[in-house]
């Protein structure tokens, strides 16, 4: 996952969020999916999270999709079975 957002990172998540949490996931595959409008979850936090993932170890998948809607989509799903049922 490489963030390849122009915001700047804010220095709560750097200095505080990421100090707070310690484990190493060991290549443990992760979805990250959202809107990149969703107004429950703003993008920012999506890739705060998908950096803090990775730091600690997990093979992070990042999907940001173009709407505004908070559901779970099919593409999700799909890289969901392909993780349990290889």
């Amino acid at each position: 996952y490489k963030n390849t957002s122009s915001e700047q990172q804010p220095s709560f998540f750097t200095n505080v969020i990421a100090k707070k949490y310690k484990g190493d996931f060991q290549g443990t595959p992760f979805l990250l999916s959202s809107s990149a409008h969703d107004m429950h979850v703003p993008a920012q936090r999506i890739h705060n999270s998908a950096q803090l993932l990775q730091k600690m170890g997990a093979e992070v998948s990042l999907s940001l999709f173009e709407d505004e809607l908070h559901t779970i989509r099919p593409e999700e799903l799909t890289w969901v079975n392909q993780q349990l049922f290889l």
